[in-house]
């Protein structure tokens, strides 16, 4: 057995703490001597020899470092515990009592996991699962575990996004770009939204679709079977904020169409913007029809991204509810607070400041600031209504917004890079400032930033005063059906109160 000449250990003296650990007058001591686990070439007179040595080596080291030299002749009861008699005792897996040991193969992702890849509905708790060994590590343990049970419970997967299959299409949806670029292939603006806009779509509604089936009752999956309150409460949640924020990307990418339309238009018209014309099936005024696609595409994949990180939010917020952490947060009854109104008016002011900037930089006799100008002067003035409106909201949900802003907005950033680098836009260099993050140009990336902003925050707006005529709704106070106001003045109501 492993087990150093002069082994280390660690030792407890209960009754200093809490005196019914022995009787009046005795002590009770429990001493820890770490060691190696069982082997196959090991014999049970190998650690009863091992046992015997730790033994003395503890009474040896008292007696040396701290003076006792008649411990053991004052021993009235003794027990001893070597491996052997862990994977006797309580079958633990070569007498390992604290489980796994943190080596580089069972560390991490390679650490067995609180469920089963395969069972889905068998979880894991304790030493030898994640996070790791030590009673703080198997309390977290215990935490980790009842969230994946009650995600599961819900319908949300907890398994990685990312199987062998779906493993093997993403490498073969990289290599084709990638293959693309290097031959400098004419891929068409139709082939680039079959390679690059739609598969993301595809993917975040076919994860929408299982989770909805799997919160189904009867399907068979983690929605079948008896539910305890706290989970039907969260599926009815999870179906509510579902339902209010697919309606608002119908209402935002109808907006995005028709406000984006003329001003698109305009830059081909002014020779900012081009489209080769054998790189595009049919033109409508000035802009190909590819191109209105994008306006909802773009609308469609924010606002999905979005609904998973506020999925996401609100089952993070139950699992901390339901185990005690916070009280369940009540819509505000009175108008936001002077700290809020400020939030709201500094940064419409702010937003709006930016605006005239890119105003001035439209009618500046300089052609390098007209694109940029006409970014900043068309999607600003937006951004500034919703922050007047709901800017206090954005502000307390920056976390949430900044999670649905930056990777939707990284990801755009690229393919339009991929885009521009393969011809099939192009941008008229007059009129950039010559500032590129990379390969692409900064207004560009200023663009996708605002209308990514636009949508996102757009969407979190409109879900969060559905939530409030709901709650309005509830208490009675001229709700939809009521006679004095209606709907309208409800939803005005609402939105003011947030």
């Amino acid at each position: 057995p492993r087990l150093p000449a002069e082994p280390s250990f660690y030792i407890h003296c209960p009754v200093r703490i809490d005196p019914s650990a022995a009787p009046p007058g005795h002590d009770t001591l429990m001493v820890l001597v770490p060691c190696g686990c069982l082997s196959d070439k090991m014999d049970v007179t190998a650690w009863e020899e091992a046992v015997s040595r730790a033994r003395k080596a503890v009474l040896e080291r008292l007696k040396s470092d701290l003076g006792i030299t008649d411990l053991e002749s004052h021993l009235k009861f003794e027990e001893r515990m070597s491996p052997q008699d862990w994977s006797d005792r309580f079958n633990l897996n070569k007498g390992s009592c604290f489980g796994l040991s943190h080596t580089f193969r069972q560390l991490g992702f390679l650490r067995p996991h609180n469920q089963h890849a395969k069972y889905r509905n068998l979880f894991f708790a304790g030493c030898s699962t994640h996070p790791g060994s030590g009673l703080p590590n198997v309390l977290v343990s215990a935490r980790l575990t009842a969230q994946r049970i009650l995600l599961h419970s819900s319908g949300y997967p907890t398994e990685s996004p990312i199987g062998p299959l779906g493993l093997g299409i993403l490498l073969i949806w990289l290599l084709l770009p990638l293959m693309a670029i290097q031959a400098s292939y004419p891929l068409t603006y139709r082939e680039f939204h079959y390679l690059f806009t739609l598969p993301p779509i595809v993917t975040l509604l076919w994860r929408l679709r299982r989770r909805i089936q799997a919160a189904a009752p009867g399907a068979g999956g983690a929605g079948a079977g008896p539910r305890v309150a706290a989970v039907v409460s969260l599926l009815v949640k999870l179906a509510a904020l579902r339902n209010r924020l697919l309606l608002s990307l119908g209402v935002l990418a109808g907006l995005a169409l028709v406000y984006t339309t003329p001003w698109d238009n305009y830059l081909v018209f002014k020779g900012i913007w081009s489209y080769p014309p054998e790189r595009v099936m049919l033109v409508i005024g000035y802009v190909p029809v590819e191109e209105y696609s994008f306006f909802v595409l773009q609308s469609v994949f924010s606002g999905l991204w979005l609904l998973l990180a506020m999925e996401r939010e609100l089952l993070e917020g139950s699992i901390r509810q339901i185990v005690g952490r916070e009280t369940a947060r009540i819509p505000p009854a009175t108008p936001f607070s002077l700290s809020e109104r400020g939030v709201r008016r500094l940064g419409t002011v702010s937003i709006l400041l930016g605006a005239a900037a890119g105003g001035a930089m439209v009618v500046s006799s300089s052609e390098r600031f007209f694109y940029m100008g006409l970014i900043l002067a068309w999607g600003l003035p937006i951004l500034a209504v919703q922050w007047f409106f709901g800017g206090h909201v954005s502000w307390r949900e920056r976390k949430l917004l900044g999670m649905a802003i930056v990777p939707p907005t990284l990801y755009l950033w690229v393919v339009d890079a991929i885009a521009i680098h393969l011809g099939i836009w192009a941008i008229n260099p007059r009129y950039l400032l010559g500032v590129y993050l990379g390969p692409l140009p900064i207004e560009e990336a200023s663009f996708f930033l605002i209308t990514t902003c636009m949508v996102a925050q757009g969407a979190l707006l409109f879900v969060r005063v559905a939530e409030r005529v709901d709650h309005l709704s509830l208490e009675g106070k001229r709700g939809p059906g009521s006679r004095e106001g209606g709907l309208f003045y409800t939803v005005v109501r609402a939105a003011w109160r947030l």
